[in-house]
């Protein structure tokens, strides 16, 4: 049975996009079998994640930085947490958050079952696997050599000055693009010079807030802006 603030399974993801997509994709399985599931993430208030907990939830996708709030203030236990699944966890390490997986993974059922997704099974996601699974197996899912899709990369030496143009060209001639900054300044900077070119472009890093963020990734899916300009969020 379903009991307040004590889910029965956890994810745990690096950001809050990953969080929602996964959340999307569970909720109508989960309803097929009247389950019920929410996110915790940062970025925004704490009112809604408080609302949901008390109600019940079997499970809880979350980041682990505003779960371990949660725990420390007693808003949610994990100790009858029997499946936990760690998504990116390459990533997860590379953010720094390994310490709190390690402590989050601490508190949940000692006979759980622990799922763990990675590009790389080598440096801190390797401790992991040793401390947390017993005699795991490994599932390769990457694509096959003829599978891959031919990919061209190019590269093109343009002074400061010239490369907001060149961006307009390239998104121009494909019709859409992903375009990456080194900070927030010149992402929030490039997409006001395209939509002054008049390329409908949304800018996406960790100074926008969650409605914000969520506003820009649905413009880009919908092809309301042409050009998604972010920083590595």
């Amino acid at each position: 049975p379903r009991r307040a603030n004590k889910p029965r399974a956890l994810i745990l993801v690096p950001t809050r996009e990953l969080a929602n997509q996964v959340n999307e994709v569970n909720m109508p399985l989960a309803r097929s079998l009247r389950m019920f599931t929410t996110t915790i993430y940062g970025g925004v208030g704490y009112g809604g994640q408080l609302n949901a907990l008390p109600k019940g939830v079997d499970i809880v996708v979350a980041t682990p930085g505003r779960l371990f709030d949660h725990v420390e203030q007693r808003n949610i236990d994990l100790r009858d947490v029997d499946l936990v699944v760690i998504d990116e966890a390459d990533r997860m390490a590379e953010m720094g958050f390994l310490n709190q997986v390690q402590r989050l993974l601490d508190m949940t059922s000692k006979e759980r079952q622990t799922l763990l997704f990675s590009a790389t099974l080598d440096g801190d996601v390797d401790v992991l696997i040793k401390q947390y699974q017993n005699n795991p197996t490994t599932h390769d899912v990457g694509a096959k050599p003829s599978e891959a899709p031919e990919v061209e990369h190019e590269f093109w030496e343009v002074p400061r000055g010239d490369r907001q143009q060149l961006v307009a060209q390239v998104l121009t001639k494909y019709g859409s693009g992903i375009v990456f900054c080194r900070t927030k300044h010149g992402a929030d900077r490039l997409a006001t010079q395209l939509c002054a070119l008049g390329i409908g472009s949304v800018a996406i890093h960790g100074d926008r807030s969650q409605k914000q963020r969520e506003a820009a990734l649905r413009a880009f899916k919908e092809g309301r802006a042409k050009a998604r300009i972010a920083t590595d969020v």
